[in-house]
């Protein structure tokens, strides 16, 4: 029966099996659990961490901050229709504008009009009047009368002679004199005004007028001072001096001759007074404008305000309803007086909500960038850069939006697309995605947009980092400019056709919300075409657009490289078109390295004789150097290169190539002679003959140092055939990488082995074989 052993055995070596598994699962969990402690202490250890998470604090509270003031705003715009009901959401009380405009022009308008006094006619007339009597009384006859008396008077003979028989005595001339006296303070509570200044008066919505004459007024010390007397009559009280029509001028003479009358005046005495004031060309008040504006507004302004109660749950504005100037208003009290009313409590825990849920967004960005982009998180430079922009284009959307609600698709989408914009030329697709969304997101708490603005903000996003993500030309920018200003506005239209109640004037509004979709959209690429040197230089990148500038041979170092190392210069061309081609291989940025390799040997254009691709055949200068001389020169060249590259402004991501070709290699030929030429007791060290690095800290630093050394290795090969410069590029590889030269830059032996392919096929394409064309007679 062995049976029951073995399978006793077999169940418990399965017992055994499983608690090994086990003990294992643990032990790794627990190490993963401890790395991952470890990372993040290296992390927070780390000089660059603080200003990082300064930066990450600042966004933070900053678009918190966005968040919390701009949210529940009223965004829409007059004579622009409702997508939703808005009721009122507490009882509150707010002035009707518009009735109280009326009222308060109505109280304007019956605000009496001011007319001064004309004090010098009222001096003429009573100097005129009160001495007549004497002035008669000195002529013996009606022709002895001065003529300009009996001009003004329209003075007749029985006129002359019933007030010579009426005022012959001093007692008689000085009743005259007092009903003189009567007369003027009638006519100063009469007005008489020209005849223009009467009809509009007449037609105007005012019955008040206010007359102020200058009276003297005594004083304690038996003097007199001036002082300003107002009146306020009626204006069917006023009369005009001259009167067109005839009825109106016998209406007017009746009024005079009645005042007349009450002053005391009788028969002659009466008649010629009438006549004299019959014949006035002055008015005796004049109209006041300035004086009477000011009557006008204090009348508007002591009229109280129309008042209108609105109880909570009262609708303010209906779905599909065209909202007025009135209604927006309305709308905005609302939101006013509810913003005020919300207790302090529930504001915080509104604050503290909007906080935590900006934390998270931002973390969960930020932590997911860590192990996608560790540079990027790890940066400084770039991380206070992005969150200063990002937090700049949420409130400037905002503030937009909020200034200008008639605009807010353009408002809004904006700034957010030259976000996605900027982003999309300085950086990858799926950061333009990720940022870009974070930052619609953002945009769309703090305004309360729909969803429907979400995806529009994405598919503009989408659309930034497909076409404009690799940008070579402005030609490329604008046309890509195009394509996300075209598809933000079709999908501006279609979220309108998708939310809102479709009615013909809601069509031409989404229609007109397309276009200004489309259109901020396009404002957006001419900034980011405007402001591309300062994108470059805040996030420290060189995007391909100044790389195609840099790459053109006309560029004024490139010209010098030419010029002084025409040798040098046909290397680097070589060795960019290797590296480029290898880059592409696997995945690198080609161009960036393209334009790197142009650049990495300009040191040598100092000392262009002492590097063999510039020497003429058979003349060697280093012949004439000690090694270790030659070797200074020779190394020379790289901190050359850098300063060269600074002086002419080179970007700094271009530095690496000049620093790091070389890595810290040793320079064997030079070496190979010092131990030749040294004696037994000075041999020379490895390291005093290696470049002094850094070593290769890029993928695409690492291609630039093995193409560099290929491309002047198989120049100096006899008979570059394809299988020998595949076994050179293997060999060269392989010790660069035993040398420990692409410890520092995360290559993998599959991307080596792809790039010595792709450098392989290459050199032989340039290398082929050639045909021996044979010789024709006269040559022979």
């Amino acid at each position: 029966m062995p049976e029951k052993p073995s399978q006793r055995s077999g169940k418990g070596a399965r017992t055994g099996t499983r608690g090994i598994a086990k003990t294992r699962r643990s032990e790794i969990r627990r190490l993963v659990t401890t790395r991952e402690r470890m990372d993040w202490r290296d992390m927070v250890a780390r000089p660059e961490f603080l200003p990082i998470a300064v930066a990450l604090a600042g966004f933070i509270v900053l678009s918190s901050v966005a968040i919390g003031l701009y949210r529940g705003s009223v965004l829409v715009g007059v004579n622009r229709t409702m997508d939703s009901t808005r009721e009122a959401r507490i009882d509150f009380e707010v002035m009707d504008q518009e009735a109280t405009q009326r009222d308060r022009a109505s109280a304007a308008d019956r605000a009496p009009w001011v007319y001064n006094a004309n004090e010098a006619l009222f001096n003429e007339l009573r100097i005129a009047m009160g001495s007549l009597p004497q002035a008669l009384g000195a002529s013996e006859s009606y022709e002895q009368v001065a003529e300009e008396i009996r001009d003004a008077f329209r003075l007749t003979a029985a006129q002359y002679q019933g007030i010579r028989r009426t005022t012959s005595t001093p007692e008689e001339r000085a009743q005259w004199r007092s009903r003189v006296d009567t007369l003027i303070n009638e006519l100063q509570r009469t007005p008489l005004l020209e005849n223009a200044e009467y009809q509009r008066l007449l037609q105007a919505p005012t019955s008040q007028m206010e007359l102020r004459r200058v009276e003297m007024r005594a004083t304690g010390d038996g003097e007199a001072e001036p002082e300003m007397r107002a009146q306020r009559i009626s204006d069917s009280d006023a009369m005009a001096v001259t009167p067109d029509d005839a009825s109106l001028r016998t209406a007017v003479e009746d009024r005079l001759r009645r005042i007349a009358l009450r002053a005391g005046f009788v028969d002659a005495g009466a008649d010629v007074v009438v006549q004299r004031l019959m014949s006035l060309r002055r008015p005796t008040y004049e109209f006041d404008k300035p004086a009477t504006d000011v009557l006008r507004a204090q009348a508007a302004a002591n009229t109280p305000p129309v008042r209108e109660v609105w109880r909570r749950g009262t609708v303010l504005a209906s779905a599909g309803e065209r909202v007025n100037a009135s209604t927006l208003r309305l709308l905005q009290d609302e939101k006013r007086r509810y913003d005020a009313s919300v207790p302090l409590v529930r504001r915080a825990a509104e604050w503290l909500g909007i906080l935590g849920l900006v934390s998270v967004l931002v973390i969960a960005t930020a932590g997911y960038l860590r192990f996608y982009d560790a540079e990027m998180v790890q940066t400084p430079r770039r991380v206070i850069a992005l969150s200063v922009f990002g937090v700049v284009m949420l409130w400037l959307a905002c503030w937009l939006a909020v200034t200008y609600p008639a605009l807010l698709w353009l408002a809004t989408l904006g700034p957010v697309a030259f976000w996605w914009m900027m982003l999309a030329v300085a950086f990858d697709r799926r950061m333009t995605v990720l940022l870009g969304g974070l930052l619609a997101l953002l945009v769309a708490l703090a305004l309360d947009r729909s969803a429907g603005f979400l995806i529009t903000a994405m598919v503009g996003a989408a659309a930034a980092a497909w076409r404009m993500n690799d940008i070579r030309s402005r030609n490329e920018l604008v046309r890509g400019g195009l394509v996300v200003a075209g598809a933000l506005a079709v999908s501006a239209v279609l979220t309108g056709l998708i939310e809102r109640p479709m009615s013909q004037a809601v069509l031409i509004e989404t229609l007109s919300d397309g276009a200004a979709a489309g259109v901020g959209g396009f404002i957006a690429a001419a900034m980011v075409l405007v402001g591309l040197p300062l994108v470059e230089r805040s996030f420290d990148v060189t995007t391909g657009l100044t790389l195609s500038d840099l790459r053109d041979p006309r560029h004024p170092l490139l010209r010098k490289l030419q010029q002084r190392a025409p040798g040098t210069y046909h290397h680097s061309l070589n060795v960019a078109t290797l590296a480029e081609a290898a880059a592409n291989e696997i995945g690198a940025d080609g161009l960036h390295l393209y334009v790197g390799a142009l650049y990495h040997d300009i040191g040598k254009m100092n000392k262009p004789d002492y590097f063999v691709e510039n020497q003429p055949r058979g003349f060697n200068k280093h012949d004439r150097l000690s090694p270790a001389m030659s070797l200074l020169v020779i190394v020379g060249h790289v901190k050359d290169g850098i300063e060269l590259a600074r002086e002419y402004g080179l970007p700094r991501s271009l530095h690496q190539y000049i620093e790091s070709h070389h890595g810290t290699t040793l320079v064997e030929y030079f070496f190979d002679k010092a131990k030749r030429d040294a004696s037994t007791e000075e041999k020379p060290t490895e390291i005093e003959y290696r470049y002094p690095g850094p070593k290769p800290q890029r993928k695409e630093a690492a291609i630039l140092m093995l193409c560099d050394a290929v491309e002047s290795a198989t120049r100096a090969m006899a008979e570059p055939t394809p299988s020998r410069i595949q076994a050179l590029v293997h060999s060269i590889a392989r010790k660069r990488l035993a040398d420990g030269q692409f410890d520092e830059c995360e290559l993998t032996l599959r991307e080596l082995s792809l790039i010595e392919d792709a450098i392989t096929r290459m050199l032989s394409a340039i290398y082929h074989g050639r045909i021996a064309y044979p010789k024709s007679v006269t040559e022979r």
